[in-house]
């Protein structure tokens, strides 16, 4: 009986009715939930852990560190991932009764040991996503879904402007951005992030296809060069609300939470 309740709980025991009796889904044809998975830290400085879990008895679930999809044969999770680089952890869970669970991704990074930045905006976020200010984008506090919990720094413009100065150089590491996805609150990903040095375009990151995602975090990544450098612009550009969206043609919202450095 608490197995059934189990099976139950997760979504996974499924009974069709015919007028003459009963007819249950044979095994194997029901696919497992997706594993839920988390980090004790996104943004971290020595070591984070990842906690996989998924509440169904006899499951296993697989993982890899390798950017490949889990398989029967990937590494079994047996406790908390511990990890001390920057990863993107890969589950799925596994069951001799059931389909094999969709993919589940998560990505922790890793903070160069360099001090924050002075950072400068323009325009100015929106008052009522203004959070702390700067501070904000450099506290190293992943946020969450809610785009209303004080992490968030919400701006609505065509460009967004954002000046970077350093104690000490930052050449070879690589500068992310941390933003939101909720195209139902009108909060899209920006079409793309250049750094400059000066007039010089030192990095350049370009939304590949504007989807019509469920919320979701994006980290844009951009490689800075191997040189002296402790000052950087970015300039974030927006674009319009595409057409298959109810705002289409508006000027979306960029929501971010941290700039951060990453890598040596």
């Amino acid at each position: 009986m608490s197995y059934i309740k189990n099976m139950l709980a997760a979504g996974l025991l499924m009974v069709s009715f015919i007028a003459e009796g009963q007819q249950y889904a044979q095994s194997g044809q029901i696919q497992l939930s997706t594993p839920g998975i988390s980090a004790e830290k996104t943004f971290f400085e020595q070591q984070t852990a990842v906690t996989i879990e998924l509440d169904v008895p006899d499951v296993v679930i697989r993982y890899t560190l390798d950017d490949t999809a889990p398989t029967q044969n990937s590494i079994r999770y047996a406790g908390p991932i511990l990890l001390q680089e920057s990863a993107t952890v890969r589950a799925r869970a596994f069951h001799a009764d059931f389909k094999p669970s969709d993919v589940v991704a998560l990505q922790v990074y890793r903070l160069a040991d360099i001090g924050q930045p002075t950072i400068t905006f323009a325009p100015q976020p929106s008052e009522p996503y203004a959070g702390e200010g700067a501070v904000s984008l450099t506290n190293r506090q992943k946020g969450s879904f809610n785009f209303r919990d004080g992490q968030w720094l919400g701006f609505s413009a065509d460009t967004l402007s954002i000046q970077l100065q350093y104690d000490q150089s930052v050449a070879g590491h690589q500068l992310l951005l941390s933003v939101l996805e909720d195209s139902n609150s009108w909060i899209f990903a920006p079409l793309s992030v250049i750094a400059k040095v000066g007039d010089k375009v030192v990095g350049k990151w370009e939304l590949e296809s504007v989807s019509s995602p469920q919320k979701q975090f994006r980290y844009i990544v951009l490689n800075l060069p191997a040189e002296n450098l402790r000052e950087v612009d970015l300039e974030v550009k927006m674009g319009a609300i595409p057409d298959w969206h109810p705002g289409s043609g508006n000027t979306p919202w960029l929501f971010i939470d941290e700039i951060l450095l990453i890598g040596n």
